[in-house]
């Protein structure tokens, strides 16, 4: 963890970037408290400093409950999770799903991934995409160009980038 700064109440800002999220945790010698504010990549330094630094002295220390930590866990997955499935149907339109009359038998292909993708059970949508790449079956090839290992290591490692995971490669590409 690195020190950022110190702030205008003599609070220690620290910073360290762990997967997709930054964290900033704030040390307050007033009250002898800590607290830790977790932010996604992306979003400027100076905003968060500014949000700490305007915090008031000796301000209470809010502690979630696990209930409120996992609550927002997977609401942020599955927004996440519900961006993707946009993403893949902006895609297969522009690519012609509609006009090739194959949208039924592609829903029908993913609805067990659409339902983990969009509950926000990632780790199940990966195991799941994994199983996919692996098929070779005509459910799958009829697909083509709309589900292909092309498309699937796509989604698969951008899953994975927002776990925080390593990303696996393509070994077609």
């Amino acid at each position: 963890m690195t020190q950022l700064a110190n702030d205008n109440y003599g609070r220690t800002v620290m910073f360290e970037t762990m997967g997709s999220q930054d964290t900033y945790t704030v040390n307050d010698p007033i009250s002898g408290s800590t607290f830790t504010v977790a932010v996604n990549t992306g979003t400027a330094q100076s905003k968060v400093y500014q949000t700490i630094n305007s915090m008031p002295v000796n301000a209470p220390v809010v502690t979630l409950t696990t209930t409120q930590i996992y609550t927002g866990v997977v609401l942020a997955a599955m927004t996440f999770g519900q961006q993707l499935m946009v993403q893949f149907a902006v895609q297969n339109i522009l690519a012609g799903i509609t006009q090739a009359g194959k949208s039924a038998d592609l829903l029908a292909y993913t609805s067990g991934l659409s339902q983990s993708i969009t509950t926000g059970s990632l780790y199940v949508a990966i195991s799941q995409i994994q199983a996919m790449i692996a098929d070779t079956s005509s459910a799958k090839t009829n697909l083509s160009p709309f589900i292909t290992n092309i498309v699937l290591y796509t989604y698969l490692n951008q899953i994975q980038t927002y776990l925080g995971m390593p990303i696996t490669p393509n070994p077609g590409s």
